[in-house]
């Protein structure tokens, strides 16, 4: 249905630079990014909307790296979008 969102969350272990860690991936069925904006997504102040300031995944990207971990976005347009964010697992 037109404007109906349809999300998929998952989580899995993996590996992240000689550590276990926790891959948690987001996937929709949007409209997904073009290239040009693909490239500039964690770029500050960079925007595809006119209601937004662009400091979303910047904020995102320095967070998850301060943390030691990774952030990666796949997309093709008109086919969604999938966002990857890899934390290292906590030692106890």
């Amino acid at each position: 249905h037109p404007g109906q969102r349809h999300l998929v969350v998952t989580a899995e272990p993996v590996a992240l630079g000689g550590r276990q860690g926790l891959k948690i991936s987001w996937r929709d069925r949007g409209p997904g990014f073009t290239a040009e904006a693909l490239q500039r997504a964690f770029e500050p102040f960079f925007t595809t909307k006119h209601e937004n300031v662009g400091l979303g995944l910047t904020v995102c990207y320095k967070l998850v790296h301060e943390h030691g971990g990774e952030i990666e976005i796949d997309s093709q347009p008109q086919h969604g979008t999938a966002v990857h964010v890899t934390l290292p697992m906590a030692t106890t």
